[in-house]
């Protein structure tokens, strides 16, 4: 699946199907699509195998040509043994380090990794079976971003501050529909953060 077709999904999830008046458009929907596709790579990524030069004497072996990598998973040196050869490493910047085992003698070895999945409109590498949690996991970054300014819902405010909500009722329409209403009503009452969403009886 690409991400126009996850595209597409994710506006029937928000039900943000009318193309004269999208909600979001499809710019930001991409882009919520290819953070929840990086959140996915962060516990499940992609999985590669490749096998790089090591230098003769130096148990540090050069990793900058593995691009968008998230993770090496284990190391095989010498390669092509049996039972394989798994030596502890580090891994610093680009660098990855030999903690034991043999000392390379400029020879292959063999690096299991994990990198970030692709996602553009020529498809995808992320499993099918994945593909509605890449989803739904967008659909909540999309929520979320709408959901960042005010919204009104029957004479309530609902705020978002930095992942918190705080509820407010506004009582400016009050005096309108009760002109005997002291104008001193006319304010917001902040019922604080997190608390439980409460209709006020007039």
């Amino acid at each position: 699946m690409n991400i126009t077709e996850m595209r597409t999904l994710l506006r029937r999830d928000l039900r943000d199907t009318d193309p004269a008046g999208y909600r979001w458009a499809d710019e930001e929907l991409d882009r919520h699509l290819l953070r929840a596709a990086r959140e996915l790579s962060g516990y499940l990524p992609l999985a590669q195998t490749a096998e790089l030069t090591t230098s003769a004497g130096s148990r540090e072996v050069d990793i900058a040509s593995l691009t968008d990598r998230v993770c090496i998973e284990a190391v095989e040196y010498p390669a092509g043994l049996s039972p394989a050869s798994l030596p502890g490493f580090q891994v610093r910047g680009d660098t990855l380090l030999l903690m034991d085992g043999e000392v390379p003698d400029g020879s292959i070895c063999r690096v299991y990794w994990g990198k970030l999945h692709a996602l553009d409109t020529s498809g995808s590498t992320i499993p099918s079976r994945l593909s509605d949690l890449v989803i739904a996991g967008a659909a909540g970054y999309a929520a979320a971003a709408q959901g960042a300014g005010a919204i009104n819902c029957g004479g309530f405010i609902i705020l978002f501050r930095d992942g918190l909500q705080t509820c407010q009722q506004d009582d400016h329409n009050i005096a309108h529909a009760f002109p005997g209403v002291n104008s001193n009503h006319r304010k917001q009452r902040d019922f604080g953060v997190n608390q439980p969403f409460q209709r006020q009886e007039i």
